[in-house]
């Protein structure tokens, strides 16, 4: 009979260490939980999507910011969440970056064709790696980025296609069109190119607060021109480049 008391102590021990987890397993047998405290806080709702829909009541503006912000691939699938969401994409800013497309795509300028066709709003951001005058899609090229959708483009990433662009001799001219929009943009990445010195006086960024040259042969006169067009610089990279001696910089916003 003490050997059953004490074992019943020991029970009553080990039930008072068990986790919340085993804990519950006694009352799918039939024992009830204990009374709440009339005091205790209600639980908050399950993680599962039990609570109220609060971002679905914003106004239309900042849900596109918000679309704005993801990658293209996800930013188009906002409109598969509910029939709130169907139609902002469609008219939200768009960010379109190939690098949120799948990778199997063997011909990109025809995919991003249909992204730019059924999609009703202006272009905020570009980043595509086909902007380049000797590559076959020229054409297509110019005629996206002289639509109205770019006409208040406000980022521009003429971004490699891959790493054998990196290589390329002679380098590849910027489409012509690739500047036409220069006067709305915030930010402009340029890479694996040449800029002739018939391109680089036409641009001037009035707006542009960052700019990067990555792997960009430029004449030392027309970097001069295009630095002297940048009156908001705050960023300035230049990575691999050639075709100058120094850079000579004559800003009153660009941070040391």
């Amino acid at each position: 009979m003490e050997m059953d008391a004490g074992g019943s102590r020991s029970r009553k021990r080990k039930s008072a260490g068990l986790d919340p987890d085993e804990a519950a397993a006694p009352a799918a047998e039939g024992h009830g939980p204990e009374p709440a405290d009339e005091d205790q806080e209600p639980p908050l709702p399950a993680a599962g999507g039990g609570g109220e829909d609060l971002i679905s009541h914003l106004p239309d503006d900042v849900l596109g910011d918000i679309i704005t912000l993801l990658p293209t691939k996800e930013g188009a699938l906002t409109s598969l969440l509910a029939s709130r969401w169907r139609h902002l994409w469609s008219y939200a800013p768009l960010n379109l970056d190939h690098r949120g497309l799948r990778k199997e795509v063997k011909d990109l300028a025809a995919l991003v064709s249909r992204i730019l066709s059924a999609h009703k709003g202006p272009v905020r951001r570009f980043c595509v790696p086909l902007l380049y005058d000797n590559l076959r899609q020229v054409a297509t090229v110019e005629a996206w980025i002289r639509s109205p959708a770019f006409r208040n483009l406000q980022e521009l990433d003429m971004c490699r296609f891959g790493f054998q662009y990196a290589h390329l001799w002679p380098k590849p001219v910027p489409a012509t069109a690739a500047f036409c929009f220069s006067g709305t943009l915030c930010a402009a990445t340029i890479a694996d190119c040449h800029v002739p010195d018939i391109t680089a006086q036409a641009i001037h960024f009035p707006k542009l607060k960052k700019l990067e040259l990555d792997h960009v042969t430029i004449s030392e006169s027309s970097l001069r021109t295009v630095l002297t067009g940048c009156l908001a610089l705050d960023c300035l990279l230049i990575a691999h480049s050639y075709g100058f001696r120094r850079v000579q910089i004559n800003s009153i916003s660009l941070y040391v």
